[in-house]
């Protein structure tokens, strides 16, 4: 079931998501330019990592709440 969610997070859920003013990643490079230089990359990826597991895990618990209303 665990790929199911990932597939659908990847092909449906993200590309979705990605149209909302909060996931515009131009924004995040603006943001990640006030950082220090050597800090820069690092942040980026925290930034990306920590949008990642929490869309997907809001995404999980939806799909969880969905398959449940189903029963």
């Amino acid at each position: 079931m665990r790929e199911t969610y990932e597939w659908l997070y990847d092909y449906y859920a993200e590309p979705q998501l990605q149209k909302l003013p909060e996931f515009d990643s131009e924004r995040l490079e603006r943001l990640a330019e006030a950082a220090p230089e050597l800090t820069r990359i690092d942040l980026l990826d925290r930034l990306y990592a920590l949008r990642l597991v929490w869309c997907t895990a809001a995404f999980e618990t939806g799909v969880r709440l969905g398959l449940h209303m189903l029963e």
